[in-house]
Order: C-alpha cells, then sequence, then structure tokens
C-alpha cells in the first residue's frame, strides 16, 4: 500500500483550508494515523503480509519542478523534507505495527525515495536521454 504523495500535493498544499486545519506536522501525524487504522483493518480481516511504501521526493516530480520558477525549476527543498520526515513516522508505524500485531508480516521500503533521489543525483547513471531530460532547463 501505498500513501502520501496526493494527500500533501493534491489536498494539503492546494487546498488552504487543509493548512489552516492543520500545521504539516499534524498533517503527517493525521494521514499515519488513517495508515495506522486501514493496516489494522486489514490484519483483522486475514491479511499478514502488506508492502507499506514511503513517499518520493515529492519537490522533485515534474509538475512541482515545471511549477517552481521562482526557483528556477529546480527541486521544492521543503516538500522533500517533508517527505523524508513522513517516510520517517511511515517506518516507525511498520516496526510499532509488527511489535502489536502477531504473525503480521509488514515490509516497509524506502524505494520510492531512495530510488527516485538517486536518478535526479546521478542522471547520467540511467542513459543519456534521461541525463538530457533531467538537465534541460
Amino acid at each position: 500500500m501505498s500513501l502520501g504523495t496526493n494527500d500533501f500535493l493534491e489536498n494539503y498544499y492546494t487546498i488552504p483550508t487543509r493548512r489552516s486545519q492543520f500545521t504539516v506536522r499534524q498533517y503527517e501525524d493525521f494521514l499515519v494515523g488513517l495508515a495506522r487504522n486501514f493496516i489494522t483493518e486489514l490484519y483483522h480481516l486475514g491479511g499478514r503480509k502488506i508492502s507499506l511504501t514511503g513517499v518520493p521526493p515529492m519537490g522533485c516530480l515534474p509538475l512541482e519542478r515545471t511549477t517552481n520558477i521562482m526557483g528556477r525549476h529546480d527541486c521544492l527543498q521543503e516538500y522533500n523534507d517533508v517527505a523524508m520526515e513522513f517516510n520517517g513516522k511511515l517506518e516507525g508505524l511498520a516496526s510499532q505495527l509488527k511489535r502489536e500485531l502477531p504473525g503480521l508480516r509488514l515490509l516497509y521500503t524506502r524505494t520510492a525515495y531512495d530510488t527516485f533521489d538517486q536518478i535526479i543525483r546521478t542522471p547520467a547513471a540511467y542513459g543519456k536521454l534521461y541525463s538530457a531530460f533531467t538537465n534541460a532547463s
């Protein structure tokens, strides 16, 4: 299961009422609570093998870079910082639930963040075409 990217980008950062309801940290906790409830419900329905994926570096997604005109189309570090913090909370949730729910095999993976971040940082390692695309202004 995956959660968070659209919750932040299409909900928290674009709908002003969300930001008036929650700080970004409170919104992270809100989403982690939803994830906890969902995973617990799946467990009670018999689910024992669940994969939980963190969010990618949201500030480096194409739409975020395209709309970052003032930042010369660079990644938005604020969004990436939120992604890292949120991923840490998801990882903590996974550890907690594995202790609390007997027989649960919950795998947390950071590959959505780590792989995409690696591509952004070293595009040449992924081919000429990709390198030219990511270095275009």
